[in-house]
């Protein structure tokens, strides 16, 4: 699994490549949060989900823990580029229910600028 983060103001862009599971899930959770302890400002992250080929309870544990860490701090968790079944696993773990969800990271992007303004 790759990390790739773009960090703007209070918006962190995440961009995850692979398998979100066992195997990984930890090394992303401490990036994640050597990430958000050096940059306090940070509320919202987006997760761009488009080069993910798979995830286990594991990888949804993970991003629940991040909607619990960002709703804690006034904001919220975006989720982007879902294919057809991973949005059926998110959907059938009830995370589709906690967080927003956009076609692209771009229309994600430009609704949250829309929003800072």
């Amino acid at each position: 699994m790759e990390l790739l983060q773009d960090h703007k103001a209070e918006l962190l862009v995440v961009r995850l490549k692979g398998e979100l599971d066992l195997s990984n899930t930890g090394h992303c959770k401490k990036e994640l949060e050597r990430v958000l302890k050096r940059e306090p400002e940070i509320s919202t992250i987006i997760f761009n989900l488009a080069e993910i080929d798979f995830i286990d309870s594991t990888g949804i544990g993970m991003i629940l823990q991040k909607i619990r860490q960002m709703e804690s701090r006034g904001g919220e968790i975006i989720l982007t580029n879902l294919d057809g079944h991973l949005k059926n696993i998110l959907q059938m773990a009830g995370v589709l229910r906690l967080v927003s969800v956009f076609s692209t990271e771009k229309a994600a992007w430009n609704l949250y600028r829309r929003e800072v303004k």
